[in-house]
């Protein structure tokens, strides 16, 4: 689950609450899934990257934020689960992973916090499950465990899909992991994905 920026928003979140009268239990609920800067939507083409185009603003995910403090999306304010991303094939190397692709600031914010083991067990056919974050620029992105009752791998990865570096999550662990340098992607799978399928730094994910 990314961090980065978590306080500020919670600041902002809490100011513009107030106005809209939103209740403290409300802003108690916010907390733990603030969203983290605007997603991007990228693909790739076994040939290369294809061209990117920004979804949102940051100030238009500002703006979300807000309006769920307010309860103005619609659902109710309630966070994202997986059954409501959408989920496509990536190919990390010649290993095929089945993603939810978390595309919106509270897709992202949520990640995989509450999933189950059986949630990201493989598909019946051995297809390794994960969840995909892409982000609108490069970043030290900062992950950490909060409400996240599974172990996970964490894998960053740079604009053209390549990893550079992986990491051991540890259940409920608050601790953030920064990544080493500016990265626009992050991949988390059940803990032991990446070692049974050969997935590490110099691995390329495609889409």
């Amino acid at each position: 689950m990314p961090i980065e920026r978590m306080r500020q928003n919670l600041r902002s979140a809490r100011s513009r609450a107030t106005r809209c009268g939103a209740k403290r239990a409300g802003l108690t609920y916010l907390a733990p899934v603030l969203p983290v800067p605007t997603s991007l939507r990228v693909s790739w083409a076994r040939e290369g990257p294809r061209p990117v185009n920004a979804r949102r603003s940051p100030r238009a995910c500002a703006l979300l934020l807000v309006l769920a403090a307010c309860g103005g999306t619609g659902g109710g304010g309630a966070p994202p689960s997986l059954s409501d991303l959408a989920t496509e094939r990536l190919r990390v190397d010649e290993v095929d992973v089945e993603a939810w692709i978390a595309r919106t600031p509270a897709e992202q914010a949520r990640g995989l916090m509450d999933a189950t083991e059986a949630d990201l067990a493989p598909l019946p056919d051995g297809t390794p499950r994960a969840m995909l974050f892409d982000f609108p620029t490069a970043s030290y992105l900062s992950f950490w465990m909060h409400g996240t009752a599974v172990p996970l791998d964490l894998a960053y990865a740079r604009a053209d899909g390549t990893i550079v570096e992986v990491h051991d999550l540890v259940p409920f662990d608050e601790t953030p992991v920064v990544a080493g340098e500016p990265v626009v992607y992050a991949l988390e799978a059940l803990a032991g994905t990446f070692v049974r399928q050969g997935i590490g730094p110099g691995s390329v994910i495609a889409r």
